[in-house]
Formats: structure tokens, sequence, C-alpha cells
């Protein structure tokens, strides 16, 4: 079913109506504002509950007499483009927000009531011919209704609208509480807490009906699906005439929260946090682990814990320092965890043989650290040492992600130094340049050599740098790169400065190697390409067969290939040749000035 409602790239289509222009003959203005939280309008299709005044001119210049009004009665409702009020209604109050209060001009075209507006008790009456029509508005509510199939099949209606600003969209998982009636109210299906995923096809073939239902509500907003169509919601009974409630109770946030993005460390938000702020390096956490489950959450024997720690000292495993630093004050999460380390099966009693396990965690507070001021810069450069210390602590036991956190804590920290004193800013420098060499170190033991390389960059950019681990761990990054041409000009930069770098001349050798070895495939390669062209290029050729007779022209020149013949078989030629004289010998000519221009450089000019 999904198929037969193709969506758009953002997984729907935009079910919103476009706004136009009032056109000539209709005029607003605007005697009331809206609130400032009140920035949606209503729709074609939409249930709009009004107050309105209406009034028409009796005289020229016109003077304006009022023939009906709802102030005295009930609000009226109607449905926006249905044709139950007048023409310049059904286009001024699309135009409107909620508890804004406006007045139209209209002209008679515009302003004539038609359908149930006419029937009122009291809006009979004669109206001069071209007589102005005054309309005075408030717009109350309306509840918003959408075809979300295009063909009048299912209407949505919302009933109770959300807060928040967030959405869910495909492939996210939700909350929700699913009421089905069937056409004589009798209750077929009622689940408070259920939990989805868009895109699932969990519904059967109403699986469709019920994303689209979702993809544009809110949290806590209650939708009514009118289903003519009929549809199985996941039961195999398929009925018409259903009348479906969808309340959205939560969106849960999915998000990948280790280090190096490998999807081991997997955080599922079921509980919506306060504010936007989360623990920083150094932050005091008081962090609930509610439950375990592994297997598909089958439940293990587990009493609630509550952790009080420093973030990022360590106190904690890895895995639990890395969610906290994710959550919001009051979130309450489910942290998936692939392969948990002895560390944490040791902290929190797991056995020894799950592949996985799923952790429930609520962030009950924490407190930030003091906050120091631009003008604190020994205050500064004493809190980087210490937190230093700490990544270096990490580096040594083998928890290089935490450490290059760390190491990343002290290069945030003294970002603007240049307005310290003079010892002060030589010890932020020498000590964010240290913290930078660490975090390649730390980069290249995790295998992330991109980001091992960005790291010596920065130290390297410095003036008149001569660092020897720099040079040496970006060799290192160029290796893991297979950047063999890079590697071998840092390790020569390094033996340049330490002609006794032992580590240099083994990784100099590994990539003079790798460097032959690479330019041996590359040279097979492209010999068997040119091997392979060349064979096309004869195979294209047909035989001329031995007993086939040959026709001698006693008359007239023989027949030339023609000047396009020519220019192609020129082309092909070269695009033949070429190539395969350049790749046999580029490698020769290259090593040969090479070797010239390096023995030259060692052996200086002349």
């Amino acid at each position: 079913m999904a198929e037969d409602f193709p969506l758009d790239e953002d997984g729907y289509d935009d079910l919103s109506e476009p706004e136009f222009p009032l056109p000539d003959g209709v005029s607003k203005e605007i005697l009331t504002e809206a609130g400032t939280s009140q920035w949606l309008k209503p729709k074609v299709g939409d249930e709009v509950t009004i107050h309105y005044v209406a009034k028409h001119s009796v005289t020229n210049p016109p003077e304006f007499r009022e023939f009906y009004s709802s102030r005295s009665g009930e609000p009226f409702c109607f449905t926006l483009g249905q044709g139950q009020v007048a023409k310049g209604l059904e286009l001024g109050i699309p135009t409107m927000r909620r508890g804004e209060l406006a007045q139209f001009t209209m002209t008679g075209d515009f302003g004539a009531m038609e359908g149930p507006m006419e029937a009122m008790e009291g809006s009979k009456f004669s109206v001069p011919e071209g007589a102005t029509f005054l309309y005075e508005v408030e717009l109350i509510s309306w509840k918003a209704r959408s075809d979300l199939l295009k063909d009048g099949s299912v209407i949505k209606t919302t009933m109770e609208e959300g807060t928040g600003w967030k959405t869910p969209q495909l492939k996210e998982e939700v909350c929700l509480g699913l009421r089905i009636l069937a056409p004589d109210k009798a209750v077929l299906k009622e689940v408070d807490d259920l939990e989805y995923t868009l895109g699932s096809m969990n519904f059967g073939d109403a699986s469709a009906v019920v994303d689209r239902c979702l993809v544009g509500m809110k949290k806590k907003e209650v939708a009514l699906l009118e289903c003519q169509r009929e549809l199985d919601f996941g039961d195999g009974i398929k009925m018409s005439d259903l009348a479906v409630t969808i309340t959205l109770k939560e969106i849960y946030e999915t998000k990948d929260v280790s280090f190096q993005k490998d999807k081991s460390l997997i955080k599922k938000q079921i509980v919506e946090g306060q504010g936007y702020e989360t623990p920083k390096d150094g932050s005091s956490v008081h962090l609930a682990i509610e439950a375990a489950a592994a297997e598909a959450w089958k439940n293990l024997s587990f009493q609630k814990r509550l952790l009080d720690f420093v973030s990022g000292d360590g106190q904690v495993p890895d895995a639990l320092e890395f969610a906290a630093m994710d959550m919001k004050k009051g979130e309450k999460a489910v942290l998936k965890v692939k392969c948990p380390d002895g560390s944490l099966r040791a902290q929190l009693d797991l056995p020894d043989d799950l592949p996985e396990v799923f952790l429930t965690l609520s962030l009950e507070s924490f407190e930030q650290a003091p906050a120091l001021g631009m003008d604190e810069g020994q205050q500064k450069v004493e809190r980087a040492s210490a937190r230093k210390e700490v990544g270096t602590r990490h580096f040594k036991a083998g928890r290089w992600a935490m450490a290059v956190l760390r190491y990343k804590s002290v290069t945030e920290l003294l970002t603007y130094v240049e307005h310290f004193d003079d010892e002060v800013r030589g010890k932020a420098k020498e000590l964010k340049f240290t913290c930078e060499l660490n975090k390649a170190a730390c980069f290249l033991k995790l295998q992330m050599f991109a980001e091992a390389k960005v790291a010596c960059r920065l130290v390297l950019e410095e003036p008149s740098c001569r660092n020897v681990k720099a040079l040496f761990r970006r060799a290192q990054a160029e290796m893991g790169l297979k950047n063999f041409t890079e590697c071998i000009s840092d390790c020569k930069k390094v033996l340049q400065l330490d002609e006794e770098n032992r580590d240099a001349k083994v990784l100099l050798r590994q990539a003079v190697a790798a460097q032959k070895e690479a330019d041996k495939k590359s040279k097979a390669v492209f010999a068997s390409m040119c091997k392979a062209l060349g064979k096309d290029g004869n195979e294209t050729q047909e035989p001329v067969s031995k007993h086939e007779p040959v026709i001698i022209q006693e008359k007239g020149p023989a027949d030339g290939p023609g000047i396009v013949a020519t220019l192609f078989q020129g082309v092909s030629w070269a695009f033949l040749f070429f190539p395969n004289l350049v790749f046999s010998n580029f490698s020769y000519f290259f090593g040969y000035f090479w070797q010239r221009l390096t023995g030259k450089t060692q052996n200086g000019a002349g």
C-alpha cells in the first residue's frame, strides 16, 4: 500500500495549502493582533470556529447597518472551502491567526452570504445594489483537517494541538496511543503505550496512513482519522468506516554517542530533558541506572543505582561517560552497549558473556564547573594543566577516547591567550601545543589517521616550529592514510633534525617499500589496460580469407579512407600508443631525476 502513495524527498508530501494575497474587492484591517506564539493559520478543509458581526452599506457615502451578529449566541462553525460563508471570508480567514480580530471590507460579489449563513436566523435582508459589506471576524479556533491520501478516503482532524516544535520523521521511533472504533462505535483496539518506527510497516497496509498522520504531529498532539477506505491495522481484519484516534506521546531521539561513531553506543531518548544544557568536562553529575536488559529487552536481575562522579575524571566506565555528556537534566534514555567492556560489567555486576546490554539511564542533575573570565589567565592555565594530567592518566590506562576529550577541553580553554601576560601566555601556548601532540598520539592509537594529521598540522603551522614529534606523528598518519610520498617526505624532515631517530628510519623503509609495491601494482594495472585496449583494436579488424580473390582496380587511384576516417585512425593510434609509452617509462624517468635531485640536495650545490 505504501507504493500507492509515493512520498517526496523528505519522506512525505507537503499537505499544507499555499497562501495567496487577497484579491481586489477584499481588504483587511487588523483590529487586535494575535499572540506572538500563535503563528499557525487555518487552511482549506479545516473546521473553523469564529465570532463575526456582518454589516452592509445603506447610503452613499456608505453608512453601515448591522444585519447579523454571532455575539448574541454560540460561535459559528464551518469548514473552509465548502462555500458555507461569503466568498470574501473564504479568502480572508486563512490569513488570520488564532485570537486575531480583523475587519474585512468587501464589494457585493465577495460579501454576499451563501449556503448555511443565508438561512440563519436574522440573516434575511435586502441588500441595495452595489452595496459594500463589512465583516468583523474573531478567529476563536480551528481543527486542522488534511486529506492524507488525496482521494478523500482518509481525513485527519487535529483534535488537540501538541507542544514544542519537533515532529517525527521517517525511520524515527515514537511512543503513541491508539484507539480504533468500528462503525457501530465498538472498540476494536486500544493501546496506551505503543512503540512504533515510522516506515516499519508494523500496521500492515495501514502503515502508510499512520506514517502520514504522524509525520506532521507534535508531542502530545491528538489526531482523529476518519477512514472510509478498507484498512488492516496489523490484525489481519480489513474494515472501512473506522474512527482511529492517535495520540503522539513521545518522539524518541536516537543518537550514536560513541566516540568513533561506530554505533557501539546508541542512546534512545524516551523522556525529554529540561532546557538545552548538557554536562561538560569537569561537571558534577548525578546519574541513575534504573534497569539493565539483554537480548531485545530481556530483563536482567538488577537493582537501581545512583552514580555521583565528575565528568571526564574516569570514575565510571567510558560508555556511561559518553552517554551522560549527551543528556539534559531530567532526561531518561535507553543506552544500547555493544560488547560491554570489563569495567562496565564489573561496576554493574553484569554477566561476562553478553554481546550487548540495554541500560535505562536517568540524569537526575548536574552542576557545571565554575566558569572563568577572559582575564583569569593564571587560573585558566592551572585548570588546563590539571585536565591535561587527567588526560595523561587516561592515555596510560589505554582509555584513548577519554584522553582525547580531556586534551580537547584544554585546547578549547586556551583558545584565546594573546591578552595574557607574557609569562602566562608562553605557558598557555606550550600547554596547548603539548595537548595537540597528545591528541595526535591518541588518534593514532584509535587509527583515526585524518584527525591525527589535523592535530599535527595545528602544531606545525606555528612559525619557526621544528617539532620532531609533530613531524613523525604526521608521517605515521600519512602512512595510515596510504599517502606514502608524504610519509617519506616527513620522515626525511625528521632525519634532517634528528639523524639518529631509529623510529623514523624504520618508518621510512616501510614507506619506501610500500610505495614501490604500490607503483608495481599500478604499473601492472596500466599494462593490463593497455593490453586490453590493443587486443580490442586487433579484434575489430575482420580477417581476410585466404581463398578470397584479390580484386585489382586497373583504372584510377585506390579509394582512401576519407578525411574523417583518417582522423579517427590517427586519434585511435595516439590513444593506444601514448599511454603505453608514458606509463612504461614514467617510473624510470621519475626515479632517475629524483635520485639526481636528492643526491644534489644532500651533497650541496656543485
